[in-house]
């Protein structure tokens, strides 16, 4: 296909831009599960980078900006289970993260990691942006 073309596997529409999908979300809500799953089904090598405040370094990529929402409940379980953070720190987190942003898609952890990783896909591959970053950018 054309270098706008699809070949049917993970990302592969504009070879001439870099791609970014920027999952955005409190702690524990999922963002590391769901890059890893992604990184599995894309036919292009990518990388997972955990960064925050990107904009000036996104001017010149194509950015699907993704929040990624998990209810609090969930949020203290898996902050539990992990053991590495402070607690209270997710459910911190989870009321101010998402506060003034505007995403491109938004997705929930509870829907299973398949079901998300298909449904940035879908989003991204429609090529339609109305995020911050593209708006911002445009």
């Amino acid at each position: 296909m054309g270098s706008t073309g699809w070949s049917g596997q993970g990302l592969e529409k504009k070879p001439q831009m870099s791609q970014i999908i920027f999952l955005h979300g409190a702690s524990s809500s999922g963002k590391s599960t769901i890059a890893q799953a992604l990184q599995q089904k894309m036919a292009k090598p990518c990388w997972h980078i955990s960064i925050d405040h990107l904009h000036d370094l996104f001017r010149r990529f194509d950015v699907l900006f993704a929040a990624v929402h998990c209810p609090v409940p969930e949020l203290n379980a898996r902050e539990r289970l992990r053991g590495d953070r402070p607690e209270g720190s997710a459910q911190r987190d989870q009321s101010m993260i998402h506060a003034g942003r505007v995403y491109d898609i938004e997705i929930d952890s509870m829907d299973g990691i398949e079901a998300n990783v298909q449904t940035i896909l879908q989003a991204w591959r429609s090529d339609l942006r109305q995020s911050e970053f593209s708006q911002s950018f445009a």
